[in-house]
């Protein structure tokens, strides 16, 4: 993972406060003062520089837009600053490159250019200027800037406050939305595509749609429209999971979708065979093995399987917390319904045949971290001689990995089972190619998990 402790330690920047998932550090760059904000989360820098010119005529956008060092990164003005977003590189070394870049670009383009620095908002530079909280940021700025930007915030909340809510149009609004939301997650469903976006991506539209239309958000309208998106979701849910069990079903009871329908809410709750593919405990009759890339979040899952009422029939062994790999192993040969969850070294040279191991979920692709000195040294190695170090040393590593975890599950020609691959990198990244076509001839499926649920029940009971 890509880290900016140089920050601390070269440029002498000021680390400062954490907020929204945000790490801000602050200081000089050149001569200009700085602020810069990294996210993790989103693997996203952005550098705030403050940037102040009298009577201009050509804005810094212009200016940098065609700088090559810029090409792929955003960047913004607002009073007086140029910010300048990018995506941070995988490794380490390159980042590093990369803001040095960035930052050398920008500056000499500002000295050149004569822009001066100082309070981000009108760019006044004093003996007042200093670094300031305002909402959700960190800003610098003067005593009279600071006093300026908060009373501009102050009128803000106050027309807001005194601002008519049109509750009706914007009820009106939410409903269209939850109209299309419905639409949409079941088509999604329908087509085997993720829909697990779509409940974020619908209440965001409705929150953003209804202020827009209501000009306001009051905690009563907040509350209806939450109620709203609760009804539509468990509508959508509904015809989904209908269109399923008729998909399911049609063939081998000869009914239509009306009928299903119908049918469907006596359907779900009361026929035990129905019920059973969305009870996790009787989804997989076998042992079942999850593999991690972290002993952390083993041990987190690990925790919350053991204290789970829905999984009171499984023996759940954790590696390191109930035993060595080989006690685990044999532990899961002597019990059928048996949920070990292991790293490292269970990703190969585990031997379980039959029913004791009839599903392997694989946490996460297995990509080595690059922070690793050898993986480290062999990665600045093959950069140097101009190749990607991810195409020619990660991935490959990462596939072979792969390979080893999927094959534990199938060890003889009469084992059936499924392999459960949690990681969506494998279908929204190009690579992810190289993963699935790694493994042997299969059945694939893809969806959210109560899709999958209900076709892993179906292909299970079959004979073979």
């Amino acid at each position: 993972m890509a880290n900016f402790k140089f920050l601390e330690t070269e440029y002498q920047l000021k680390k400062l406060k954490p907020k929204y998932n945000n790490f801000w550090y602050a200081g000089k760059l050149k001569g200009y003062w700085c602020l810069i904000s990294v996210n993790f989360y989103e693997k996203k820098c952005s550098i705030t520089i403050g940037a102040h010119k009298e009577d201009t005529h050509k804005s810094l956008i212009e200016i940098l837009k065609d700088e090559p060092n810029l090409k792929k990164a955003k960047i913004t003005t607002e009073d007086a600053t140029v910010t300048i977003s990018y995506k941070i590189p995988f490794f380490t070394s390159s980042n590093r490159k990369k803001f040095d870049e960035i930052i050398e670009t920008v500056i000499s383009n500002l000295k050149r250019n004569d822009f001066s620095t100082g309070g981000f908002l009108d760019g006044t530079n004093d003996s007042t200027l200093s670094i300031v909280e305002v909402g959700q940021k960190y800003f610098y700025l003067t005593d009279s800037e600071y006093k300026k930007k908060s009373e501009d915030l102050e009128l803000k909340r106050e027309e807001n406050i005194n601002k008519k809510e049109n509750f009706i149009l914007g009820i009106l609004g939410v409903i269209g939305v939850a109209l299309l939301g419905i639409l949409a997650y079941v088509l999604a469903g329908i087509a085997g595509y993720y829909v697990w976006a779509i409940p974020a991506f619908l209440t965001a539209t409705a929150f953003s749609g209804y202020k827009h239309l209501a000009g306001k958000i009051s905690v009563i309208s907040a509350f209806i429209i939450f109620i709203l998106l609760a009804i539509s979701l468990f509508i959508a849910t509904f015809l989904e999971y209908t269109w399923r069990l008729y998909s399911l079903y049609k063939e081998e009871y000869i009914v239509t979708f009306m009928e299903v329908l119908k049918e469907a809410p006596q359907i779900i709750l009361e026929i035990p065979d129905i019920k059973s593919a969305f009870t996790r405990d009787l989804l997989i009759n076998g042992g079942i093995l999850i593999l991690f890339t972290s002993y952390a979040m083993m041990n987190r899952v690990a925790l919350m399987l053991k204290e789970s009422h829905n999984l009171k029939n499984y023996h759940i062994l954790c590696h390191g917390q109930d035993g060595n790999r080989n006690s685990i192993i044999e532990t899961m040969k002597k019990n059928l319904n048996t949920i070990v969850l292991g790293t490292s070294s269970f990703w190969e040279g585990v031997d379980i045949s039959g029913d004791y191991l009839k599903a392997v979920i694989i946490t996460k692709l297995p990509f080595s971290p690059p922070t690793m000195p050898i993986e480290s040294a062999k990665a600045e190695h093959l950069e140097k001689n101009g190749k990607s170090a991810f195409t020619y040393l990660s991935l490959p590593k990462a596939v072979l990995r792969f390979r080893q975890g999927v094959g534990r599950l199938i060890r003889s020609k009469n084992d059936k089972g499924v392999i459960i691959i949690l990681d969506n990198r494998i279908v929204r990244k190009n690579y992810g190619k190289s993963f699935l076509n790694a493994l042997p001839e299969q059945t694939k499926i893809k969806g959210d998990s109560t899709d999958i649920a209900f076709k892993i029940a179906s292909w299970l009971n079959k004979p073979q």
